[in-house]
């Protein structure tokens, strides 16, 4: 039987609360009556929503850190792979992005269960997102027919964190370019 919908409303607050709370005090101190509290809602809403405070949590990363990419790809492997470093270099190198990729640093770090979480919700999805690209010119003969898609899709997605992470690459940054050509050399 089913129940009563759900209020899109009351996921944007809890959403929002525990975005807010996470920046503020961070995973650790962030409970589910401080989350509920700020969103003007019972726990019960909650709940209803996340099993714990991990998938919650781990719902407020996902959707801090959203980027598409399938309306970047183009006949030409390489300039499919720069206009991807680039949406993710733009959409990162932000006060805004990097405080996001600080927060999903420390929350990951220091929590194995909402480390977990993410991986499996999230990360995983996204490498597969990146490994099927892959897979698409590599069935086109654009990239080895041995290459490891998903190993290479991680190595690019390493390697695009640690332009915004150490770096603060832009993507008018021509070293960002020598690296990804570095890459695809491996790959082709």
């Amino acid at each position: 039987m089913a129940g009563r919908p759900r209020s899109a409303e009351v996921n944007e607050k809890v959403l929002n609360a525990a975005k807010e709370l996470l920046e503020e005090v961070g995973p650790d101190l962030m409970s589910i009556d401080a989350v509920a509290r700020r969103a003007g809602v019972g726990k019960a809403s909650i709940y209803r929503r996340y099993s714990n405070k991990a998938e919650l949590i781990t719902d407020v990363l996902k959707d801090i850190k959203d980027i598409s990419y399938a309306d970047l790809l183009e006949e030409d492997f390489r300039a499919s792979i720069l206009n991807i470093a680039k949406r993710f270099i733009t959409s990162m190198n932000t006060a805004y992005g990097r405080k996001t990729l600080a927060i999903i640093v420390n929350t990951l770090v220091g929590d194995k269960d909402i480390s977990h979480e993410y991986w499996s919700t999230h990360t995983v999805i996204e490498v597969g997102q990146i490994a099927d690209i892959f897979k698409d010119y590599q069935a086109k003969g654009s990239l080895k027919a041995d290459l490891d898609v998903h190993q290479a899709a991680e190595i690019l997605v390493s390697y695009l964190m640690y332009q915004v992470m150490f770096k603060y690459s832009n993507q008018t940054d021509n070293s960002l370019e020598r690296g990804i050509d570095f890459l695809i050399s491996s790959w082709q």
